[in-house]
């Protein structure tokens, strides 16, 4: 993750984070206030929807992550180019440049 674009994958970290919440915390059948952790392990059922729910989540931050890689790579390549134009002598190439 690249530290300035933290920010933008918020929503998508709280949502990753909350698929292990929702999975993990349940309330306790002997005692109504506490909660334990929700998943037994030797259920099978239990352990494939967490895991399937895991990885959905999982991908959709990954998702994000290459999106906002990409776009990032995308302004790097673009800046670079208009560096290598001179705004006062190509002043239409710069501007066509710059609108890309």
């Amino acid at each position: 993750i690249i530290p300035s674009q933290r920010s933008m994958l918020l929503d998508a970290l709280i949502s990753f984070e909350d698929t292990i919440h929702s999975q993990t915390t349940v309330k306790s059948h002997n005692h109504p206030n506490s909660t334990r952790i929700g998943i037994s392990w030797r259920n099978k059922k239990e352990c494939e929807r967490f895991v399937e729910n895991l990885q959905r989540a999982a991908g959709r931050l990954k998702d994000k992550n290459q999106h906002l890689r990409m776009m990032h790579s995308r302004l790097i390549t673009h800046t670079i180019e208009l560096m290598d134009c001179d705004l006062l002598t190509m002043k239409s190439s710069w501007l066509k440049k710059f609108n890309d």
